[in-house]
Formats: C-alpha cells, structure tokens, sequence
C-alpha cells in the first residue's frame, strides 16, 4: 500500500514537472472576467459565475477550497451557496458554480473582489483567482433626487414647448411670431387657443419668445396716453424679471434694452436695461381692451406702434424682421399636455441641453450638485439602461408622480378663504421649485401678485365640485367686497374647463368683471351669475357662461390695492341652486292613469312638501309667479319642478286654502 502510495506521488510529481514544462500548470478559471450588479436598496440581485479546471486530468480532486470577498465594500456583496466544504468537483466537467448576491444596504457604486484558492490533492498549487465585483444602487434617496430634478425642470422643458409651437411660424400671427418678434391678438383670447393654459380674456396680448445668446433685443413701447398696459419678462425658469407697464414706469414712451446673463457692454442713451438670468426668456404683453371695439381701435394704435429688433438693428430704419421657418414635426397640441408625452429620458436629456444656455440661479447650487450624479446637468446624458429593470419602471413613473404633486401642491400653497385660494409668491419663486412647477403647469406666465392678485376656486362652501350640468351658481358682492383695484386697472373672473382652458359658448363672453357694462344693485352691491345656460336678459350682463361639466373660476386683480395684497380684503364666496330645467303646477286629479307617479308623489309627500296661503293676486314661489284664480282653494297642487341632477326629480306642493 505503502509503495502504491509512493508511486501516486512520483506520478503526480513528474506531471507537475511536465506540465510546468510545457506552460500548461493547472490553473482556475471563470466563465466572466467580472460581475457587475445593480440593485435597488435592500433589494438583493443575484449572479451565478462557473469555476472550472484547466491542465488537470479530470481524476484528479481538489481537496479544499477557499472562498472570500475582500475589498472596502466586501459587506454590501455575499455568497450563496459556500462550496468551500466540498472536496470533490464534478469529475466529468471539472466545473463548479458559486452564487454571488448583491443586497445594498446604502445607496452608491460598491466594489469589491471574489477571491477563489483550491488545493489539488493537499498540496499548495497556484489555483487561484480573483473576479471584480461592482454594483451601482439606485436607492429611495436617488429616486427622490430624480423626482426632485424633474419638478426643477418643469417650468424649463415647459418654456421650451411652448416656445416651440408659439414660435413655429413664418411671420406673426395673433400671439404666434418668430424668435424675436412681437405677435399682437387682435381680438380676445377664446375657447381656441390652447397654446397657453389659464389665459386672460380681458387683454389683448402682445407676445414674444426672446433668444438672447447672440445680442439683446431692443423693445419699444409708445405712448399708451394713459391706457393701463404691463409687460412682464419671464426668463426661462418662469420668474418675472421685470415687469415694465402702468403701475412701475408708466404710461409714457419707453425704449427698454433686454440682455442676456453673459452680455457686457455700453447701454444706449435713452434705453432702461433689462437683464435676463437667462438667455430665453418670454415677454408677456397685456394692454386693456374694453371691447372689440376697443381693440381696434385704440388698443391697434397702441400695438402698431411697438417695435421689436436686435441691438445691431436699432436706428436701422430699412430693417425687416427676418421671415421664420416651420417644423412640421410640431404638434399642434397644449405644451402642458406634450410635457408628459415625453419619456423620461427624454425630458431630462432635454432639460440638460436647455440649462447650458439657460444657467441656473446661485439657490439652485444644492439641487445642481446632487443632480450632477445622476446624468442630469448642462451638458450631461442621462442614460435610463443605466439602471435596472425594476428601477427603469420606478423611474418612468416620475412624470404621473409629478403631475399629482403639482395639483397638490396649488391646493396647498393657496391661502384659502370663502372657497377662494390666494398664492402670494408668484414669479418669484426663488428655490421654491415645487410652487414654480405647479403654477408653470396650471398658469403657466403667471405675474407677480403687485402686479395681478390672482384667486381660484374650485367648489362651493359644501366643498362639492363646480358643475355646470348640475348647479347655477351666483356671487354676490356687496359695496365694500367689490374687489379693489387701481382707478386705472380693473377685475375680472374668468371661467375654465377641466384642463385650463375655455369652453365655447353662445355669447362668446370669457370672462366677466369691471370691465363689462354690469348692473349694480340700488344698494351698490353686485350679482354675478355662473351657469351654462342664459339666466335671462334682465340678468344677462351679469352672466358668464361655463362649460356644461366641471370647472373652476379665476379671479384677477389687476393692480391690486393695499387691501387686497396685505389680505385684509376677500372675495365673498358663491352659493348654488340646483338648475332648473322645467317647471309646472298642475292638478293631479287631471293627470292621467300614465301619469300617476304623481300621487305616488303625494304619497310620499316626505320630499318637500309645503301649503301656501293665497292672500295676493300672485303668489311667487322661487321665482315662478302663480295666478291665484289658476288654484281653487282646497284642492291640492303638484308644482313639479325637474333640476339636470342625473337621475333625481324633486316634486313640490301646494295646497290652497279657503
């Protein structure tokens, strides 16, 4: 046995001999050169690597093996299934498989290393190997710094949508022009314009995108002889900049040099300049129109005498605005709904590309910074392969997160009273990125509050929904709740569907306010009248149509007065009455056997059921005068009345006495 023994070892040493001879020592090897993992925190992802034998007889056994992670980030990785207590590999492959997991406790990038010994037989040999691991997380706090960077870049991606298709035009047409160039509405803004969401119908506006990377623009204002006008800048962010007009530099002609963040150089005499942070910005014109009439005449004076030109152009009196070109892939549809059409990667890649021309403001440091690792930057690429399957679907599902928590967001920033919501920190928003969203999503070109108080209600005091195909509604103010504005400005409400925009109605009025010829109580007080159909004409030129469904009302203050911005002045709230689509009183004793619901409902005379004493000629019940020689006394009377409620009817009675 002993020489048996002997004669192994011999055999076994010549072989080394050979093989060292022949480059061929038995050697380890993987099936992979390394192991790349990703994960989400504390969700394991596992990975399987095959060990195999090369330069070995497949007799031959190893005896023990050695199995570790080293590296700083060896915790973060494990082995599955040890095999560090088998002796024997598989005889007929020489291969083994070993079980890497990658649980991450901590979000990041973690490296490390599988480090493999065997021994042939118990004796030292050089079978050893060492595959890299690494393993990138994408955790909850990464998701959230995502999320986060989307609500930042909103407002960004939305200017440039909206640019886009404001912009995607030959010469100007109404509110759409070419880069650089003043579009002018000639008529109010209606139900079919859907390029901006939550706009005015009180204004003619006078619009224009600014590309400021190559020279300022040069803007003229004339004389408006008084006519209230402002015309807000927004730069890319949607922060109001500056706000030239009535109420800070006055009626006046006005030459104003707009520049961009990088521009340096000698101000014209005779220009006030206007610096922009960024180089697109967004020039917001509004010049009160009180009618058509109005707004062909003298608001069309106003607008002909504006002037829009490059800094090189100026006092160039042969200058012609340079003809725009079309995009046919431009969709025709409201950038607030094209934003969420985007992917994500799309969004964001977007976004990186608009922040190298439009720098952020030194508060956004910290979300700049924390952003920068995730791909998101000027400049950067970010790439959604980068991540797991599972983290890909957590991060697809940004934009429908977004979208909730900017709804939320307006009802939670608003300062509510009497049904009415006021935000008091509009274009200048600063790092307040979860505001700026909202309002770029809802009312995208928002003032600041010194120039327009805005309120929004979306329910009555019950807190049920507006819905004209259910309910009127009226608002009533008495003489010191008008809302107080400026002698020179006005007030007025407004009326939007579901998505922010308004619906077609048969008198083509958008809004209603001070601006109209309203009628005023003997006592000064006013009645406003919201409901989808006409309340008739002694109260028609109180009334704002509004759609047949849900909506909300908007109330602007333009040029609020102090009362309104330090809150000590509120709008009162609305009250509803159920909307009436027909009304009759009759005698149940002539309705027919068909018709004998109607004892039924005097059966069940639990639904509102009241007598009247007849003492007048007429008796008014809601409204509805009823000829006292029509009811005989001591008969009873059914007034039905039948309200757009869905499926309810309410039924009233009348019993008249002797």
């Amino acid at each position: 046995m002993k020489k048996c023994f002997l004669l192994l070892i011999l055999c076994f040493t010549c072989f080394i001999n050979h093989t060292n001879a022949q480059d061929s020592v038995p050697k380890l090897f993987a099936s992979i050169s390394n192991l790349d993992f990703q994960a989400e925190v504390n969700v394991p992802v596992q990975k399987q690597v095959n060990i195999g034998l090369t330069g070995l007889p497949l007799l031959w056994t190893i005896t023990d093996f050695a199995i570790n992670i080293t590296g700083d980030n060896s915790d973060q990785f494990s082995i599955i299934n040890d095999k560090s207590d088998i002796r024997l590999i598989d005889l007929f492959t020489g291969n083994f498989g070993i079980t890497v997991s990658y649980n991450p406790s901590e979000e990041g990038e973690h490296s490390a290393s599988l480090e493999i010994q065997a021994k042939l037989l118990g004796f030292e040999l050089p079978l050893k190997i060492g595959i890299p691991l690494s393993g990138k997380t994408m955790g909850i706090l990464k998701l959230n710094v995502l999320t986060e960077a989307y609500i930042y870049g909103f407002p960004l991606v939305m200017a440039e949508l909206t640019k886009r298709l404001m912009t995607n035009v030959e010469t100007p047409n109404q509110v759409f022009a070419p880069i650089n160039q003043f579009g002018h509405a000639t008529t109010f803004l209606d139900d079919e314009f859907t390029a901006i969401v939550g706009v005015n119908a009180d204004t003619y506006g006078s619009l224009s995108w600014l590309d400021l990377s190559d020279e300022p623009i040069v803007i003229y204002i004339p004389n408006t002889n008084g006519r209230y006008y402002l015309l807000p800048i927004l730069d890319a962010f949607s922060n109001v900049f500056a706000s030239p007009g009535s109420r800070t530099t006055g009626t006046e002609a006005q030459t104003f040099l707009v520049t961009g963040p990088s521009w340096e150089g000698d101000i014209p005499e005779g220009m006030i300049e206007l610096k922009s942070p960024t180089n697109m910005a967004w020039v917001i014109g509004r010049i009160l129109a009180y009618d058509e009439e109005d707004g062909r005449t003298v608001v069309k004076s106003i607008q002909d005498g504006m002037d829009m030109r490059p800094l090189s152009a100026y006092g160039n009196a042969s200058y012609t605005p340079p003809t725009g070109s079309i995009d046919p892939s431009i969709r025709n549809i409201p950038p607030s709904e094209a934003i969420f059409e985007l992917s994500v990667s799309e969004f964001f890649n977007l976004m990186n590309k608009l922040l190298i021309d439009n720098p952020p403001a030194s508060y956004d440091t910290d979300i700049i910074e924390r952003m920068k690792s995730l791909g998101v930057g000027a400049g950067l690429t970010f790439n959604l392969a980068d991540y797991t399957l599972a983290t890909q679907l957590l991060i697809a599902g940004i934009p429908s997160v977004v979208k909730a928590k900017l709804l939320l967001t307006t009802v939670s920033s608003s300062n509510n009273v009497n049904t009415w919501g006021y935000i008091y920190e509009l274009g200048a928003y600063e790092d307040n990125y979860d505001l700026r969203a909202a309002i770029a999503y809802i009312g995208y070109g928002a003032n600041t509050i010194d120039d327009t108080l805005y309120g929004v209600s979306l329910n009555t005091t019950d807190m049920i929904l507006f819905n004209g195909a259910i309910y009127n509604y009226k608002l009533h103010f008495e003489v010191n709740e008008i809302p107080p504005v400026h002698p020179d400005a006005f007030w007025s409400i407004s009326a939007y569907s579901t998505n922010g925009f308004f619906t077609e109605n048969e008198i083509g009025r958008y809004s209603i306010g001070s601006r109209n010829s309203l009628y005023i109580n003997e006592d000064g007080s006013i009645d406003l009248y919201f409901q989808h159909t006409n309340p008739g004409k002694d109260k028609e030129n109180n009334w704002l149509p509004v759609p047949n469904g849900g909506f909300r009302l908007s109330l602007r203050l333009y040029w609020p007065s102090e009362s309104a911005l330090n809150q000590e002045w509120r709008a009162p709230a609305p009250s509803k009455s159920l909307r009436i689509l027909s009304d009759e009183i009759r005698n149940p004793m002539e309705l027919s056997v068909g018709k004998s619901h109607y004892n039924q409902g005097i059966e069940n005379s639990a639904i509102d059921e009241f007598k009247h004493i007849l003492s007048e000629v007429t008796y008014n019940i809601s409204g509805v005068e009823v000829n006292k020689n029509l009811l005989q006394p001591g008969t009873i009377y059914i007034r039905k009345i039948i309200y757009e409620d869905g499926t309810s009817k309410i039924i009233k009675f009348i019993e008249a006495l002797r």
